[in-house]
């Protein structure tokens, strides 16, 4: 698996609307639904353009002009995002143990629905 690459929460913001909209969008397409979202937020066209050139820097995403217009894709995916961000929280903080990880929630509430859902999911691990 890759590096996680490092991103800033308003990065981040705009990642999961690029994610959630699934296909190519434009500059004024995110501003549109990031303020639908966070009224109190002020998203205007340079603020959101100035993240997606950091995002691209990064890798995270890539554009691509039609006329006028250009368009954001994702290079990365929110599962393979999420796959490296927990990879690389128990490689540094739990030194690459998932059961140190595990046990850090020993005494956290975690409900029997929880804990029977992690029994049955590494159990299909078992079955492999």
């Amino acid at each position: 698996m890759g590096n996680l690459i490092k991103i800033s929460e308003a990065e981040m913001k705009i990642m999961e609307k690029v994610w959630e909209n699934g296909e190519m969008i434009t500059v004024l397409e995110l501003i549109s639904m990031l303020t639908e979202e966070e009224k109190e937020e002020t998203w205007i066209y340079q603020k959101v353009a100035t993240f997606l050139t950091r995002l691209e820097k990064k890798g995270m995403l890539s554009k691509m002009k039609e006329g006028k217009v250009l368009y954001y894709y994702p290079l990365i995916s929110r599962e393979q995002y999420n796959q490296n961000a927990a990879e690389e929280l128990i490689n540094t903080r739990f030194q690459g143990s998932l059961k140190r990880f595990l046990a850090s929630f020993s005494k956290s509430n975690i409900s029997e629905n929880e804990i029977k859902e992690l029994k049955e999911w590494l159990n299909h691990f078992n079955r492999k």
